[in-house]
């Protein structure tokens, strides 16, 4: 029964309209001298109490979507420099009214240090990442389950109060820069392809609900003020398995209030591609490859290397010299990045390697074929 209730509450048919990109416009758009992150805990790159965060990307690796988006745009612009503003426990409360929502501790707001940073740095900052509002709704996924009548009744206020403070959030922000490209983030569902059990009866759907609403809530609110929408949520909920897998909740998830919903590293290479994709800025796609060595032993093994796209797909072809052909998948890193080992067999003769990449829209480019001799 409890299910019904949550399920009939949430179900709200939204009319939304999502930014699209008019291609003779929009098309190619390029870095300023600054990328400006403002956001919570996901726009800070936090992944677990133990596990130190880098929000301003000072290491090559650094995992958090923010840190990822902007190694893609160093590619284009090598000077482009990074100002994350985000901090974990931000909502949209914190930002407009300088009080969370939940309680009326004073805090400082992290919209105010944007919007002076906007204003010293006048035609300079683009793009500029906006992602707030998962901990507007936090609280509600616990509570959900002790009072789901009191929970759903007090939906339509928080909806209310989200509404009215990305509002002002992206007024502020498109006002100090009026020609930044801005990319609004949807809140993936970090419980998404879990159930009931391991899930308390109604959870799943009541979050499902809840995270469409304030999703829909992001793509009205981006439309009016110009922005553009990466989306997220849809980038999850279409990963094998369900987007928890992409998150630190566990299979057997039952106490939701002690639960980790922030992504794993490969959470925010998934959530990064949805900003990439979104954002308009490309890169040609080429790539390098070549072996550590070109005479070869029986029996040795060989590396091949190279560089492409950011996360590009990469198959490896090795042709050896018996004729077999060995095929290996794999994809490049953060920095476009990719390495293989093979072994040659032990027949003499010659051999060769061939690369190609694929990228996310389908092309693909392949590197003239590398040759090794075995003795």
């Amino acid at each position: 029964m409890r299910l019904r209730v949550v399920a009939a509450a949430l179900c709200v048919a939204l009319a939304i309209s999502t930014v699209s990109r008019d291609p003779a416009a929009l098309a190619a758009p390029v870095p300023g001298s600054y990328y400006l992150a403002v956001g919570d805990s996901f726009s800070y790159g936090y992944l677990t109490p133990d596990t130190p965060a880098d929000p301003q990307c000072q290491s090559p690796d650094a995992p958090g979507f923010v840190c990822i988006f902007y190694r893609y745009l160093l590619r284009i612009s090598p000077q482009l420099q990074l100002e994350n503003l985000s901090e974990p426990g931000a909502d949209s409360c914190e930002l407009v009214q300088k009080h969370h929502c939940y309680n009326t501790e004073p805090k400082s707001s992290r919209l105010d240090d944007a919007v002076a940073f906007l204003d010293a740095h006048r035609g300079q900052v683009s793009p500029i990442t906006v992602t707030i509002g998962g901990n507007d709704v936090l609280g509600l996924v616990a509570s959900v389950i002790k009072d789901p009548v009191g929970t759903i009744a007090r939906l339509p206020a928080v909806f209310a109060t989200y509404r009215s403070n990305l509002d002002v959030i992206l007024s502020r922000i498109r006002a100090s820069a009026p020609d930044a490209e801005i990319v609004v983030t949807t809140q993936p569902n970090p419980l998404g392809g879990l159930g009931s059990p391991p899930l308390p009866a109604g959870a799943s759907e009541f979050v499902q609900t809840t995270i469409d609403e304030l999703n829909g809530i992001m793509k009205v609110e981006a439309v009016k003020y110009n922005a553009v929408v990466a989306d997220s949520a849809a980038a999850f909920a279409g990963y094998p398995g369900g987007a928890y897998m992409l998150t630190y909740v566990p299979a057997a998830a039952g106490d939701l209030s002690k639960i980790n919903i922030h992504p794993t590293p490969q959470g925010y290479k998934v959530y990064a591609s949805a900003v990439i994709a979104a954002s308009g800025y490309t890169l040609p796609l080429t790539i390098s490859a070549r072996l550590r060595r070109k005479i070869l032993r029986a029996g040795q093994k060989e590396k091949v290397t190279g560089n492409t796209l950011p996360n590009a797909a990469v198959l490896i072809r090795v042709k050896l010299p018996h004729r077999s052909t060995h095929t290996f998948k794999s994809a490049a890193d953060d920095n476009g990045n990719f390495l293989r080992t093979f072994r040659v067999g032990k027949i003499a003769g010659r051999g060769r390697v061939r690369v190609c990449a694929t990228d996310t829209t389908g092309d693909t480019t392949c590197k003239a074929s590398l040759t090794f001799t075995v003795r």
